[in-house]
């Protein structure tokens, strides 16, 4: 298995949190009441399945709309891992600061 240095276990998104390290969480392709609590800000993004995905013009401009910056640290999380691993290396290609949940949602249960 390859090492990604943009993967987060379910520890790691825990530590962020215990330590109130500042991020933005990007749901994609889940609805969930933030497990996390407050103040996280949760935004969701209807993506198309890993199958069809969506391109990296198109990743860029969702995450501008989101008012993501270059600056500001994101955890993106979706049902397996795999369609945020794409968002996340298109976007940290253009020089965003993105991680991704490597086990998507079922690491958070």
């Amino acid at each position: 298995m390859d090492f990604d240095i943009n993967a987060l276990g379910k520890f790691q998104l825990e530590n962020l949190v215990s330590n109130r390290v500042p991020f933005l969480i990007i749901l994609v392709g889940v609805k969930l009441e933030s497990p996390l609590g407050d103040p996280l800000f949760v935004k969701y993004l209807e993506v198309q399945e890993p199958s069809n995905p969506v391109s990296a013009p198109e990743i860029l401009d969702w995450a501008m709309g989101l008012g993501l910056t270059r600056s500001a640290a994101a955890v993106l999380i979706c049902k397996d891992g795999r369609q945020s691993r794409l968002i996340v290396t298109a976007l940290n290609q253009e020089g965003f600061n993105t991680y991704y949940l490597s086990d998507g949602l079922p690491a958070l249960r």
